[in-house]
């Protein structure tokens, strides 16, 4: 999904989360700015590795739930 200039894995708009699943490629890119960008609009930040997601999804989808009762 488009969110300024970027485009973010996944987002809810209500609440407002952005997802973000990292992998190496994301390394080189200025992810404070991008984070910092997007909680200035609103956003709640989640980040989790390729590993995480697929290792651990049932804590993953727990977290995000979690965030998304928070902010409801």
């Amino acid at each position: 999904m488009p969110i300024g200039v970027w485009i973010v894995d996944f987002a809810s708009l209500l609440p407002k989360i952005v997802v973000e699943i990292d992998d190496p490629s994301h390394y080189w890119r200025d992810e404070e700015v991008r984070t910092r960008y997007l909680e200035s609009q609103g956003f709640t930040v989640l980040r989790f590795s390729n590993r995480e997601v697929t290792t651990e999804l049932e804590g993953v989808v727990e977290i995000i739930t979690l965030t998304a009762r928070e902010l409801a």
